[in-house]
């Protein structure tokens, strides 16, 4: 690696790493005489050498009416490392102090922020599904059409295992169509639409999120997560659910 890529890291300008490794090379010099000779301009050069003596890496005596500048041994550079260590052991303390009032802005915030996605395809479903593992709490269903078993044939037996083994429950209102199939499902606690009753959308609630599946070719995903919009749809569900038939 170059000096100039190294000495970078200490805050240094281009034209401050010039001056200083002219000044190594020279040994010392007025600031014009240094500026000369490392190509820099001239009327930086005196804020260039105040930068590099507030470092420590530069010195100056005055002799006969002029400043001398000289170099400072480069082993300086290894106790600005450490300088900086120290700040940071400070600034990690400083952190650690006002951390836990950070977070709690941070959490109030996330709560009453709304938040909504839109995912496709049935990746987009799969995200939903894996998402309501992840809440961990009941999951309540309202319109699964039969396609959605074609759709998620390889993805439903593990997503189904992993919920049981969660003890995630569901309440579900679905297509008449899908009686048969329910039959099999664990901790599915059912009510049905009436059999003329189609639809390629349902809605899932589940804690304070509300997922809402458009089962058509290219399947749509709408994820929302807000507290009024899921309680809401929890009214919606109540009404359903009493008119539905076991």
């Amino acid at each position: 690696m170059e000096i100039t890529d190294v000495l970078k890291n200490f805050d240094l300008t281009d034209s401050e790493i010039k001056i200083y490794i002219t000044l190594l090379n020279v040994g010392e010099g007025t600031a014009s005489f240094i500026a000369k000779k490392a190509g820099a301009h001239r009327r930086l050069a005196y804020d260039n050498f105040k930068s590099l003596s507030d470092k420590g890496l530069v010195s100056y005596v005055d002799k006969d009416n002029k400043r001398i500048y000289k170099p400072v041994n480069p082993k300086r550079l290894k106790e600005l490392i450490e300088d900086r260590k120290e700040d940071l052991k400070e600034l990690e303390k400083s952190v650690e102090n006002i951390l836990p009032k950070l977070i709690a802005k941070y959490n109030f915030k996330s709560k009453e922020e709304r938040e909504v996605k839109i995912l496709e395809g049935k990746e987009g479903i799969k995200q939903l599904f894996n998402d309501e593992l992840r809440e961990g709490k009941e999951i309540y269903l309202i319109g699964t059409p039969k396609e959605s078993e074609e759709i998620l044939k390889y993805f439903l037996p593990s997503w189904t295992k992993r919920r049981v083994s969660n003890k995630i429950k569901i309440k579900g209102i679905f297509e008449n169509k899908m009686k048969k199939i329910l039959n099999k499902r664990k901790d599915i606690e059912c009510r049905f639409l009436p059999e003329d009753y189609q639809s390629n959308v349902s809605i899932s609630i589940y804690g304070e999120k509300v997922g809402i599946v458009f089962w058509i070719e290219d399947p749509l995903v709408i994820m929302i997560k807000d507290a009024e919009a899921s309680e809401s749809f929890m009214n919606y569900f109540k009404m359903v659910w009493d008119s539905a038939s076991k």
